[in-house]
Order: C-alpha cells, then sequence, then structure tokens
C-alpha cells in the first residue's frame, strides 16, 4: 500500500470540518421554527373553559397575530407568534399548533396549544406568570371555541 501525503490529510481535515459545520446548520434546522405566518382561521374567536356556557367573561380571544386574556371587564392582550413544529420538531406532522406572546425574553408567560394532544378543537393554556395566572384562571384548563 502506498504512503498518504501531508496533503491527503490536510484535505481530509478540512472535509472532517466542513462536514461538522454542515450538521450544525442542519441541526439548527430541525429545531422548532416560530412563524412570523398568523394564527389560522379555524383558531380565530372566542375560547372559554369547556364546562362553560359560550357566554362565559372568562375566556381568550384569538385573532391572526394576538391572544387576549378576558375576565369580566379585566382585559390583557399579547402580540403572539405560532409555531407549526413545537409539538415534536421540523419533521412534526400532527394538527397542534403553539402561540406565544412574540419577542418575550427568558421564559413566555403563556404558551397556547391549540388542537391539544392531537384533539381537534381542544386549546389548552399554560400559564407560567403567576401574575397572568391569579388575573385569568386559565392555566391548563380545556378550552372549547365558541365561534367569532
Amino acid at each position: 500500500m502506498k504512503p498518504r501525503s501531508a496533503g491527503y490529510f490536510y484535505v481530509r481535515a478540512h472535509m472532517r470540518c466542513a462536514l461538522i459545520a454542515a450538521a450544525s446548520l442542519l441541526v439548527g434546522y430541525s429545531s422548532p421554527v416560530v412563524s412570523a405566518e398568523p394564527l389560522p382561521p379555524e383558531f380565530h374567536g372566542y375560547w372559554v373553559p369547556s364546562g362553560a356556557a359560550c357566554s362565559s367573561s372568562l375566556g381568550i380571544r384569538v385573532s391572526a397575530k394576538a391572544i387576549q386574556f378576558s375576565k369580566g371587564e379585566n382585559k390583557q392582550s399579547f402580540p403572539v407568534d405560532p409555531c407549526f413544529s413545537c409539538e415534536g420538531g421540523a419533521r412534526y406532522s400532527g394538527i397542534v399548533v403553539w402561540a406565544a406572546p412574540a419577542n418575550s425574553e427568558n421564559q413566555a408567560p403563556f404558551i397556547a396549544i391549540f388542537n391539544s394532544g392531537e384533539r381537534k378543537g381542544v386549546t389548552v393554556v399554560e400559564i407560567s406568570s403567576p401574575g397572568l395566572q391569579s388575573q385569568f384562571p386559565l392555566n391548563n384548563v380545556e378550552l372549547k371555541h365558541c365561534g367569532p
């Protein structure tokens, strides 16, 4: 067998670096991506706890780019970004869609999960902010869609 030249090892080392760089980029692309798209129209409208009447003052109102929490006269709105692959990564093909406040630093005060548990028409809001939880007691409560 013929001995290999220094040039051979130089090229192999650079190829290995290029492969590692390419793999790093692919890992970045396979993580969940927050979308600049609006929330799908099927989620727009008023959502209340599943055991409540649609006339309940406690609920969330969803639009293309925002979620508004309400309880009586108390209301608080957040611009949101949807994430279509947060449930299972880039290759996820289910029906769950997440929405979290746009530009939230560190931990988002809430995440709305539409079609929660792959159940069409069921939404759950996971509220991590103690202040938001006390104002709007909807943390991990199943919500039903009551229309526009």
